[in-house]
């Protein structure tokens, strides 16, 4: 799953949100782009693991380490996880996590500058690989601009684009969502996740606690036409 298809659109339509990606990139080309991925890890034969406080000294551990090429910090307990040289990049189970080498050479890394060939989207992920430099497709969000702990920045002003709304009768029935549960007292579901460039879909819905609204976020989602969950009060797919 590290080349994205989207389920559901034309090459056309992925071309024209792979050319709005590049045309965000312009408000911050001051930031670091490129280099780190989220809520993916690399995992290899060789591992070990320690606590950390964010994601820049995770990546230092990993430079300090003889044996270390990558790295993975989890923000909810600040584990850090060292792998070896060969590691395979995959998406983890668990949404909040961002991986990368251990050391970024560029300000800005090469593939977020460049585009692929016409050819991509293509029918198979071997080939949609091959359409960009360095035959490897960029993760979602690993060229956005991040901040100094290496997670997405904000940005400056407040712009979603609605894909999908259960208004529009999107079932919005997604899994492998994440609860939140620290919403402020003003704070709405929706207007958490419109601030996170890491939530592409929210949801609100009350079986989990019966009659009381529970929010539910997550970067991508899945099975959100066909999941095992009632349909919500109210759910968007939602692109920044």
């Amino acid at each position: 799953e590290a080349v994205l298809f989207l389920n559901g659109c034309d090459a056309p339509m992925y071309r024209f949100v792979l050319l709005s990606w590049f045309v965000l990139l312009k408000w911050s080309a001051w930031a670091q782009k490129g280099c780190f991925s989220y809520n993916y890890l690399y995992l290899s034969a060789q591992t070990s693991n320690v606590t950390v406080g964010d994601a820049r000294e995770c990546q230092g551990k990993c430079r300090e380490s003889a044996s270390c090429e990558y790295f993975t910090y989890w923000k909810k307990n600040g584990m850090c996880l060292l792998a070896a040289g060969g590691a395979n990049l995959m998406r983890t189970a668990v949404e909040g996590s961002v991986t990368g080498p251990k050391e970024c050479k560029n300000t800005v890394d090469p593939v977020c500058e460049e585009f692929p060939l016409y050819s991509f989207p293509a029918p198979t992920a071997m080939q949609s690989r091959r359409a960009w430099n360095g035959g490897q497709q960029p993760t979602n969000l690993q060229c956005w601009p991040r901040q100094p702990d290496g997670f997405p920045q904000a940005c400056p002003y407040q712009q979603v684009t609605v894909l999908e709304d259960t208004a529009d009768k999107w079932p919005g029935r997604c899994e492998n969502m994440r609860r939140v549960t620290d919403l402020g007292q003003d704070e709405t579901c929706k207007m958490r996740c419109y601030k996170s460039a890491l939530c592409g879909v929210w949801s609100v819905e009350n079986f989990t606690q019966h009659g009381i609204p529970t929010c539910w976020q997550a970067l991508h989602g899945t099975n959100c036409y066909k999941g095992n969950f009632p349909p919500p009060l109210r759910a968007q797919r939602i692109m920044h």
